[in-house]
């Protein structure tokens, strides 16, 4: 037994691959005993050992898509937290621009930015907005009997 507490990092190592200096510096540091570990016995990240005090407790988006690549060493927390909803992990912009220049070179239509305004307006609109009766311009409200303008009521 060590200051973290009974944990065999021999064990971890083989559990996760994470390198054994770098469970060896979390065992010392007494953070290594405090990563917990899931239903299925299963160790989650350093960012589960907050879960308990919900305030304090940030969930992992990569997690909970299946992709964290940290493991372990992730900072956020790996259960399923109450309202939890499935957000989509948005591709980078580099790989839209790739997607929508493969498109282009194939010929199909380009996928949409979401960013961009995507409303599609047929040509005719513009002309059919010339062609309809326009309004009559309103005259401006009148004054109450006996009210200054607002310019003489100033003075």
């Amino acid at each position: 037994n060590g200051p973290a507490g009974d944990v065999d990092v021999q064990q971890v190592h083989a559990e996760t691959g994470v390198p054994l200096e770098e469970l060896q510096a979390l065992y010392v540091q007494g953070v290594l005993a405090q990563i917990p570990r899931d239903s299925n016995g299963i160790l989650t990240s350093i960012g589960s050992a907050t879960h308990m005090s919900e305030s304090d407790c940030s969930p992992c988006l990569f997690w909970f898509k299946g992709s964290c690549a940290k493991g372990i060493r992730c900072k956020y927390c790996h259960f399923a937290h109450k309202g939890q909803k499935n957000k989509r992990i948005r591709p980078s912009k580099a790989t839209r621009l790739k997607w929508r220049e493969e498109q282009a070179a194939m010929g199909d239509q380009p996928i949409p930015d979401e960013d961009e305004d995507n409303y599609a307006v047929p040509d005719d609109f513009a002309v059919s907005l010339q062609t309809q009766p326009q309004p009559e311009l309103m005259a401006p409200p009148k004054a109450p009997a006996g009210a200054l303008p607002a310019i003489l009521a100033d003075q």
